[in-house]
């Protein structure tokens, strides 16, 4: 019996000029073909949208509306291979809409209102002359945020009711203020919030339809007292970029319209300009805001590095797992339970070897649930009350959690850290857990254990095995806090002080809530060397009270804190959590981000990774202990002084999530490098000449065998892992055991250097038609196409060898 065939889905989502979701539209679907047949879509709660499968024509008509709002209409043509998603923005009766692509947006106009961009080489005493300037012509300036400032756009307001209603007085304004030499746009506002705005110009984009000829094209741009600015040939069909010869007004607007309804081209959109939203990834955490020490060691970038990557490791890969050795954490903390990205439980294991039971039901104090949350607290997890999300943030809260109550002889903890890292020790202790994989790649250890005195033989074998065979072979990542003190850190934590940890002191910030200075009780390096430090409290005993007092804001027992998560709810957190404790885990926690970023980095990689893209705070000091020395260990007093490399009190310095992140991906191995190339159909367009890829400062010859780059073919040719193409010796080095290496190109390469197509003829009249392509990488980097999404280009002798890619 044949399988029948799946029809693709057609989803709509509607909005209305807000970006609300509008969930009680009607959206009918009507076949060209037979318009008769009209065709209801259910919304569905769980995508808020519009959906059906009942998809039987290729081209249909969209209708959509909504009480209260003004009804829209659009074609569409459905690709039977593919599902068909699309959005339409509904307005009320009296706005006026733009065009982006085929959707219409309203938008309420703003009469009152100019918005202009400076120059950004004009000197800061020039463009505030400008505000005086505009005072003769009825202009105030309109204070905006720091955000629109950096992106040197500024706001006036036309103060005269009846000049801003009055459409030829607004256009004298205008022209005044676009004369002055400090401004490159002026226009009137489509959207403006806190954070960014866009404004007219008085530039369109027009993209005409396949089938309308060049006559055609001219007397409708004539039509409308247009000019051409440009071609822009790497866009599909005609598309032109044309200019209204007179000031941006909404009125322009009009003209897209009429434009779309000629029915001879595809879009007609305004050339906006918009200021930047730069997209750091911030968590809604009820208690987030008050976490000053992620702002610090610039989290949220690191976040937009991994989302860049991934979007399911945004928050740390939840296939890492990092293991907190302390007084056991409370698993039924809101922030420390529920599941990770993948599906999997939050919490991974608990054991404790204490009572030797898989729990964590007797706690020995909250300190290891102050820890947890430091390190893996979740992020963006709902609470119990809508709207509202949960607590607190941590470093990597997407990574999974091992909470281990610690205790015993020595004996007892080398055991233990061999069964964290997913090695059975044949530990003959009672009731000891059998072996776990995978084991952590990350433990966090806040606290000292054989004070005073140097590192056993036993834990110097443990840390040893551990960082050589641990993560399979890449070595487990474990960090220690160097203690509270005030005092040389080297004997008072000894697993500390071991060259195969981390070793993590404390720093913080002074009154003026910016300068970073030193904790002052945090210990301090001598034999022993403190690798980074972050940001913790800034003394004992004290409450997070800025700018007087800074401290940690994390879980604790549920019950037992100062603090509510939610909305009426529990007393789940505190705000006087710190001290190296807290220092540690918040650099373990981006020591996984770190991880997560380039799984394949060894234990030693990321030591050094967090070494030198740590910031060299409180670079003047001139304590004789906290002073900073060069590369060559000369103080700053001294005339050869090189610049800051190491400090005894913040070892190479405070940790840089956001550096350390981005070093990591470019470090990134490309496994696989994947080119899809289509040749054009069209007469004459193969070729039988060789083809290259350039990428990351290579090139790699593409042929496999049989024929490729024939007309209307498409080729696909796989470089390293599952290499297709014919001689793979040419582009990777082969292995000991025969096979392929990979291309031996990184993250960083593949993004620095240019990537193109070189065509190598067979002879001088051999040319050959792209049509597209397309690179990809594993890991993935970013998807390269040319010559254009979709379009044709010739290659030869006479018209180029090469193709660049974007």
């Amino acid at each position: 019996m044949m399988e029948k065939k799946k029809n693709p889905v057609i989803e709509i989502v509607v909005y209305d000029s807000d970006n609300n979701i509008i969930s009680n539209a009607k959206v009918i679907l009507i076949p060209l073909e037979k318009p008769h047949l009209k065709l209801h879509l259910a919304y569905d709660k769980s995508s808020k949208s519009y959906k059906t499968n009942e998809t039987d024509f290729v081209k249909y008509n969209i209708k959509v509306n909504s009480d209260n709002f003004k009804q829209d209409e659009r074609e569409i043509k459905i690709d039977p291979t593919k599902d068909f998603k699309d959005i339409f923005i509904l307005g009320k009766d009296v706005q006026p809409f733009f065009y982006r692509g085929k959707v219409k947006v309203p938008f309420t106009p703003r009469n009152d209102l100019l918005a202009a961009s400076m120059n950004s080489s004009i000197p800061t005493n020039q463009k505030n002359a400008l505000i005086g300037h505009v005072s003769k012509f009825d202009l105030e300036n309109v204070p905006v945020s720091k955000a629109i400032m950096d992106n040197n756009v500024m706001v006036f307001k036309i103060k005269s009711k009846d000049v801003a209603e009055n459409v030829n007085k607004r256009l004298k304004i205008h022209e005044e203020l676009s004369k002055n030499k400090t401004v490159e746009f002026v226009g009137p506002i489509l959207r403006m919030d806190e954070k960014s705005l866009s404004f007219l110009t008085n530039q369109i984009v027009v993209q005409f339809k396949k089938d309308i000829n060049d006559e055609e094209i001219t007397t409708l741009i004539k039509k409308y007292n247009l000019d051409i600015v440009n071609n822009i040939q790497y866009a599909k069909n005609k598309t032109y970029l044309l200019s209204t010869r007179k000031e941006a007004t909404y009125e322009m607007l009009e003209i897209c319209e009429q434009m779309v309804q000629s029915g001879k081209v595809e879009y007609a959109e305004p050339d906006i300009f918009s200021t930047v939203e730069e997209d750091s990834i911030n968590p809604t955490d009820l208690l987030y805001s008050q976490q000053w020490h992620l702002s610090i060691v610039n989290t949220s970038k690191a976040w937009s590095i991994l989302n860049d990557i991934n979007p399911n490791i945004t928050f740390g890969s939840s296939n890492m797992i990092i293991a907190v050795m302390d007084s056991g954490i409370d698993s039924t903390h809101p922030d420390l339970n529920g599941t990770v990205t993948n599906g999997s439980q939050k919490i991974y294991q608990l054991f404790d070897f204490v009572n030797m039971v898989s729990d964590n039901n007797s706690l020995a104090g909250d300190h290891g649930t102050c820890c947890a949350g430091v390190s893996t607290g979740n992020t963006n997890n709902n609470s119990i009350v809508s709207g509202e999300n949960e607590g607190i943030v941590g470093a990597a809260g997407n990574c999974r959690l091992m909470g281990l109550r610690r205790g015993g002889p020595e004996t007892k903890y080398a055991d233990a850290y061999m069964w964290a890292a997913g090695f059975d020790p044949n530990s003959t202790i009672p009731g000891f857990p059998t072996a776990i994989n995978p084991g952590a790649d990350i433990i966090t250890n806040s606290f000292g254990f054989s004070v005073g005195m140097p590192i056993s033989g036993l834990m110097n074998d443990t840390f040893d095995f551990l960082t050589d065979n641990g993560r399979n072979g890449k070595g487990t990542l474990l960090f220690f806090s160097a203690g509270n003190a005030n005092t040389d850190f080297t004997l008072q934590r000894p697993w500390a002080a071991y060259e195969r940890t981390f070793a993590i002191a404390s720093s913080s910030l002074a009154d003026d809530g910016s300068t970073e200075v030193r904790s002052t009780y945090s210990n301090f390096g001598g034999t022993g060397i403190i690798d980074v430090c972050a940001p913790s409290n800034d003394e004992f005993p004290t409450v997070h009270n800025p700018p007087l007092n800074y401290a940690v804001i994390t879980t604790t027992i549920t019950g037992s804190g100062n603090l509510i998560g939610h909305t009426g709810g529990g007393l789940d957190y505190k705000n006087n959590f710190g001290g190296t404790s807290s220092a540690t885990p918040l650099s373990a926690g981006i020591g996984a981000l770190v991880l997560s970023a380039n799984p394949d980095l060894t234990w030693l990689e990321v030591k050094n990774i967090l070494r030198d893209t740590a910031v060299k705070i409180d670079s003047t000091n001139i304590d004789s202990i906290g002073r900073w020395i060069d590369i060559n260990g000369n103080p700053t007093s001294d005339i050869s002084y090189e610049g800051p490399d190491y400090s005894r009190w913040y070892g190479f310095g405070r940790v840089d999530a956001e550096k350390a992140v981005q070093v990591a991906r470019d470090k990134l191995s490309i496994k696989q490098i994947r080119v899809t190339i289509s040749t054009g159909n069209i007469n004459a367009a193969s070729t039988d000449g060789k083809i290259f890829v350039g990428l990351g400062g290579r090139e790699f010859r593409l042929d496999k065998p049989g024929n490729q780059f024939e007309r209307g073919n498409t080729d696909t040719f796989i470089v390293g892992d599952g290499s297709n193409i014919e001689n793979p010796n040419r582009n990777d080095l082969p292995t000991t055991n025969g096979t392929q290496d990979s291309p031996k190109i990184t993250y960083y390469d593949v993004i620095n250097f240019p990537k193109y197509i070189r065509f190598e003829p067979q002879n001088d009249g051999d040319n050959w038609n792209v049509d597209h392509v397309n690179v990809t990488t594993i890991p993935e980097t970013k998807i390269f196409q040319g010559p254009n999404p979709e379009g044709n280009i010739w290659l030869g002798k006479i018209s180029g060898l090469f193709l660049g890619l974007r």
